[in-house]
């Protein structure tokens, strides 16, 4: 015969959980142990993935991205880097020289790049060890589209190779280049870049403009929402 037991608790006791709600002490009992799908495993494991990848890119190309502590860009990289693995469905990751979803991802969606800088970047591995950052020659005031006032211009490359699982960098580089916001011609540049180019690397190059104007004597930046921003190079080996 069952027995009334005077007892009331907060917590958990066995299979029971209590709680107390206004005045009052409610039971239930714990769920089951719920087991995964293969489908929900996998889903997991990819957002794993693309979390750890977007941490290592945010982390070292720090110098290129306007804001690397904006909560929705991180959300959005991870998700990209998210789409991109899902299309390989558990394969090994097919080698590109352009990375679907995340190549031209914008890390300011209120300056996009594509929109202010006329120029198209080259990104590609040149040798053991080595990717180039290939720009063509240009006039700036012609092929950036900069503020009022501007009077010069930062051009902020950072790249980085990594790889899926790993929270290492397997090699990563940043630089500026600074020039006069002006109707000179720039000349091409052919930058190097020394990262690791082991098959299964991803590389990945950024570039940011800044804008800088004359206030009293000084050179002055403006404000950190205003520069776009984007990944201009996007390679798995």
């Amino acid at each position: 015969m069952a027995k009334e037991l005077n007892m009331q608790f907060s917590g958990r006791i066995g299979p029971l959980v209590g709680c107390l709600r206004n005045g009052k002490y409610y039971y239930r009992s714990r769920p089951a142990k719920v087991r995964q799908t293969k489908a929900t495993k996998a889903s997991s494991n990819i957002f794993a993935q693309a979390s750890m990848a977007g941490k290592i890119i945010r982390s070292f190309l720090q110098q290129s991205i306007p804001n690397p502590k904006d909560i929705q860009m991180q959300r959005r990289l991870v998700g990209c880097i998210s789409n991109w693995l899902r299309l390989s469905k558990g394969q090994p990751l097919p080698t590109t020289a352009d990375i679907p979803f995340v190549n031209h991802f914008n890390f300011n969606l209120a300056k996009l790049l594509e929109e202010t800088w006329r120029l198209s970047p080259g990104f590609t591995v040149t040798g053991p060890g080595i990717a180039k950052l290939y720009m063509p020659a240009f006039v700036p005031t012609k092929a950036i589209k900069a503020p009022a006032n501007t009077t010069h211009i930062q051009l902020c490359i950072s790249a980085v190779a990594l790889r899926l699982n790993n929270n290492s960098s397997f090699g990563n580089q940043s630089l500026i280049i600074d020039m006069a916001y002006n109707d000179t011609l720039q000349p091409a540049h052919s930058i190097a870049l020394p990262l690791q180019t082991e098959p299964g690397n991803i590389l990945i190059a950024a570039l940011q403009i800044q804008y800088r104007f004359v206030k009293g004597n000084q050179l002055t930046y403006l404000k950190p929402e205003k520069h776009p921003a984007a990944i201009v190079g996007a390679v798995c080996l």
